[in-house]
């Protein structure tokens, strides 16, 4: 038998009260009264009716609540002890996140990787982006469109989601789970993530230390943050190619040679996230269900012919 949740008929849903209610105990730190709030709200179907201030409280509230140097409340014993609460912080923290107050959901990401389950900062990643997908209103079939202008606009977008993915990298690393269909999946995103800032680098090395992570974890972080990069790059010949011919003109050999070692590296092994594409093989299969990375001949001829003739002159 099939059950069907309806929402509350409309004379019952006075969620002004509820919605004050909300704003006062994030600004006054009262986690249960938040929590129970929010999941009135969202019994009701509700929570559509928050606004900026009340999503920005939410992230604010959040964001102090799991501070990981302060361990006022501890995530872990929240998600061991009280499952229901944990998955209502997740929703909050989510939407708020999708509404562009995503300090919160940062922070709840964090606590999640100093406390051992990186697993649960990768899940409440993916549930921010749902939300992102379904309060934007963004097509995800347009990122496979043959149209650019179709692609580009269909991609998540905001400050937030460049620091979001940075910790996603760091979870995906620690459950050995950064493989090229990860890698693709984060593709949806309009983000420059060459750089780290200093800030975030500093939050993961803080929660791999409450952690106990190994003493070689953030060296694999920040590995695969490069071949993150790298697989963009290649995902995208004509950049990569552009990227090789700004290195050549500036005679820059360091540039040249780290890219052709990091190509080189992140195509062979067991882990390897690209895959070298056959000469014989012609023309382009652009599917949904494409879950490799191929390195077109054009871009290891040019890497190659590049590299070599740097070292030459």
């Amino acid at each position: 038998m099939e059950i069907i949740l309806l929402p509350a008929p409309p004379e019952l849903r006075d969620y002004a009260p509820h919605l004050e209610l909300l704003l006062q105990s994030c600004r006054s730190q009262d986690l249960f009264k938040a929590v129970s709030t929010w999941t009135h709200l969202d019994d009701c179907q509700s929570t559509d009716q928050a606004g900026p201030e009340h999503f920005e409280a939410i992230s604010a509230f959040l964001a102090e609540l799991f501070i990981i140097t302060r361990k006022r409340d501890s995530i872990d014993a929240i998600a061991r002890h009280n499952p229901t609460m944990y998955g209502r912080l997740i929703h909050m923290a989510t939407e708020a996140a999708a509404r562009d107050h995503w300090q919160g959901l940062y922070r709840i990401m964090l606590a999640l990787l100093a406390s051992g389950r990186p697993s649960g900062a990768s899940q409440a990643f993916e549930r921010y982006k749902s939300a992102t997908w379904r309060v934007t209103g963004k097509n995800k079939v347009d990122l496979l469109s043959w149209d650019r202008g179709k692609r580009l606009a269909a991609r998540l977008e905001g400050e937030g989601i460049k620091h979001l993915t940075h910790v996603q990298i760091a979870a995906l690393t620690l459950t050995e789970q950064f493989d090229s269909t990860n890698i693709l999946s984060m593709f949806d995103a309009s983000s420059d993530l060459r750089r780290i800032h200093g800030a975030t680098l500093a939050d993961l090395r803080n929660a791999l230390r409450s952690a106990h992570a190994p003493d070689n974890a953030m060296e694999h972080i920040l590995a695969n943050q490069s071949r993150f990069v790298l697989a963009m790059l290649v995902y995208h010949p004509s950049a990569f190619l552009n990227r090789i011919s700004a290195a050549t003109m500036a005679h820059n050999l360091y540039e040249l040679l780290w890219l052709y070692n990091l190509l080189l590296s992140a195509s062979i092994g067991p882990g390897r996230i690209l895959r070298a594409r056959d000469l014989k093989e012609t023309g382009f299969k652009f599917t949904a269900s494409s879950n490799e990375i191929s390195i077109v001949p054009e871009v290891w001829r040019m890497c190659l012919w590049r590299t070599l003739y740097a070292l030459l002159i």
